[in-house]
């Protein structure tokens, strides 16, 4: 009988030093270490060795007590090893970065601030937009990327209304400010941007500005905006050269409000904006966060 239980007992502690075994190799797959990580570990030998010492059954004698105590130090051992080559393998040697000139037409430090008059307004309604965060990550390999590249920045600005007549915003939370958001992709050879829209029911742009620069009257993409021209732009708040004009896609303005024409500019951003149903934007004043 006392065979039979001793058996059983070696059974179950096989068992539940190869779950042991598992669980290092898939945490070691899926986590960073961390001291508590390491913690959690350790304690999980503790477990292993304890029930292996307090087991009634079992022989108490020095042979049989540093079988279990070997075993754990050995998988300790190979465990820090293993997630070392595992750390090391998941870190980029290169990262590919999107270029200046790119970046100077739309991405700007948190604070930065436009203000932008309706053309024709009397008394002038007004509308700033301010970048409320930016973000730039890097996806390293091995990392959920959601179809994004890995070793490579990717770049977003989100940036707040302050007219709530004709940019106002969906979610109280706000207090109803208008949000819009840029997106950047590239692969080190091409990157393009994606706006999206959350305020006065205006449609998302979508694709507004790709790399390397179009030549003029040549479309972004398919169904995307075409550039007009590189013609210097004269706004209220000054006069710009290195700047874009263009047209975006037809679409019916009856049904919803959209961007028709947008002017950008080197080191500034918008500096004019043209929609279907509100009319002209144009910039008056700015501030470039340091």
């Amino acid at each position: 009988m006392i065979y039979e239980h001793k058996t059983i007992y070696s059974l179950v502690r096989g068992l539940m030093t190869t779950l042991f075994l598992l669980l290092c190799t898939l945490e070691c797959r899926t986590l960073t270490r961390t001291s508590a990580h390491g913690l959690a570990i350790i304690l999980a030998c503790i477990a292993v060795v304890t029930s292996y010492f307090t087991s009634p059954l079992y022989p108490r004698n020095r042979l049989s007590m540093k079988a279990p105590v070997t075993v754990c130090l050995w998988t300790l051992v190979l465990w820090g090893s293993a997630c070392k080559k595992q750390d090391v393998g998941q870190v980029c040697a290169q990262v590919v970065q999107p270029p200046p000139a790119f970046l100077a037409y739309w991405f700007f430090p948190k604070g930065s601030y436009w203000v932008y008059r309706q053309r024709g307004s009397m008394p002038a309604v007004l509308d700033t937009v301010r970048v409320e965060s930016t973000l730039t990550r890097i996806f390293q390999p091995g990392d959920v990327t959601y179809g994004l590249p890995t070793c490579t920045e990717v770049h977003e600005a989100h940036f707040s209304h302050s007219n709530r007549q004709f940019f106002r915003g969906y979610s109280a939370l706000d207090n109803y400010a208008g949000m819009e958001h840029l997106f950047c992709q590239g692969n080190g050879t091409t990157w393009a941007i994606q706006q999206s829209n959350e305020a006065g029911n205006i449609y998302s742009t979508g694709l507004v500005l790709a790399y390397p620069f179009s030549a003029p009257s040549t479309a972004l993409a398919t169904t995307g905006p075409t550039l007009l021209d590189t013609s210097a732009v004269s706004v209220p708040a000054g006069y710009f050269r290195r700047s874009f004009q263009f047209a975006t896609s037809f679409r019916d303005s009856t049904a919803s409000n959209f961007l028709r024409r947008y002017q950008l500019s080197s080191g500034v951003g918008y500096t004019r904006k043209i929609y279907s149903q509100i009319g002209t934007w144009e910039l008056i004043s700015y501030q470039i966060a340091p």
